[in-house]
């Protein structure tokens, strides 16, 4: 595969997804798209754990289910079992033809401040791409500055203050 620029990849993704689907890896889920065995066994562990977990007689019982130990269990089972969603995620991203894609850190949202950026890392090209946009709560994610632009990772060190009691 032919390494592209920032530049390259921007004029792809913007070709074939909205700057909302990019920003938040809404990568379409492809009807002609053959999922991996590992993807359709993950995904076969997780609806059975969850089955067993939104069935058992406790579910809806908000105070008894605590003290149920075979509803925590379950509940245990359940949240303990992989997602398969990300991996699914992974996988539909390639039909972008850009190789794979990761999402190496995403910051914001409720909660969080009016900031909210994501940096998407393209493996195959080396390259790092940073979507920024503003978050508000009564109208959520503005992507007013387009689809991105190149970053680079650059390590910084800090300094905090931590109290001994604790």
């Amino acid at each position: 595969m032919k390494k592209l620029t920032a530049e390259e990849i921007l004029d792809i993704v913007k070709a074939k997804m909205t700057v909302n689907e990019f920003a938040y890896n809404e990568w379409p889920d492809l009807e002609d798209h053959e999922y991996s065995e590992e993807y359709n066994q993950m995904k076969a562990k997780k609806l059975e754990a969850q089955k067993k977990f939104t069935t058992h007689p406790s579910y809806n019982l908000y105070k008894e289910r605590e003290q149920d130990p075979t509803f925590l269990q379950v509940r245990k089972e359940y949240n303990e079992t992989p997602n398969y969603h990300a991996l699914g995620v992974k996988e539909r991203s390639t039909f972008l033809g850009l190789g794979e894609i990761e999402e190496v850190e995403q910051h914001g949202g409720e909660g969080e401040g009016d900031s909210w950026y994501s940096v998407k890392y393209f493996k195959d090209h080396d390259v790092y791409i940073r979507i920024s946009g503003y978050y508000q709560s009564y109208d959520g994610t503005t992507f007013d500055q387009g689809y991105g632009e190149e970053v680079f990772p650059k390590q910084k060190m800090i300094t905090v203050y931590e109290s001994t009691k604790s």
